[in-house]
Parts: C-alpha cells; structure tokens; sequence
C-alpha cells in the first residue's frame, strides 16, 4: 500500500529531487540517476520506515524509541544525500504512519 501511494503522490506532483534542482549540491545518486527524472515528494524510504514504526512499535512497544531513532536517521541521509526536501520526508513519514497504523488495527495488533 506505501509503494502504491507514494508512487501515486510521486506522479501527481512531480516536484525534482534538491540534486536536480540545484546542481551545485552533487547528490549522493547523482550519477547513479544521470539522465533521468527523479521525483523527490513524499520520500518512499521515509513512507516505509514509517509504516514500519507503527507496525513494530504496535508489536514491541518497548523498542519504540530505537524504531523512532532508526526512522529519524532515514530521513537524515535522505537529506543529507541531496535526494529529499524536508517536507519530502516529512510527508513520507506521516503517510507511512497512517499506512502503518491502519494495517497494525486491521491486523489486530493494536486496540
């Protein structure tokens, strides 16, 4: 369901990653994604490390603050990397939550 709506988001609003925008910050893929288009919002790494942090934390709520840390740390080289906008990851986060949240009640995990 993550990959199925950032994709979708991805395509609706086709805004270039920080990289392309602004050559001079020489993203960490760069060459790896010379010549191509590159859709920077939401972030699909940040979407699936939030949907993960409501599914585990859901199943080991004591490590939530280690899932919550691994998430922020996503997002840090997302940044880092030149590939995402904060509100990219910001975005990817939150609707990663939602994903998340939905299938840990669908699921029975949560109450």
């Amino acid at each position: 369901m993550g990959g199925t709506l950032q994709t979708t988001a991805k395509r609706r609003y086709n805004r270039r990653s920080p990289y392309q925008a602004d050559p001079s910050l020489h993203g960490l893929n760069q060459a790896k994604f010379a010549g191509q288009a590159r859709q920077s919002y939401p972030s699909k790494h940040t979407v699936y490390a939030g949907a993960g942090v409501a599914v585990l934390g859901s199943v080991a709520p004591h490590l939530r603050a280690e899932f919550d840390w691994f998430t922020d740390e996503i997002a840090y080289s997302r940044l880092y990397g030149a590939g995402h906008y904060p509100s990219d990851l910001t975005a990817g986060v939150y609707l990663g939550t939602l994903i998340g949240d939905y299938e840990a009640r669908k699921n029975g995990l949560t109450s």
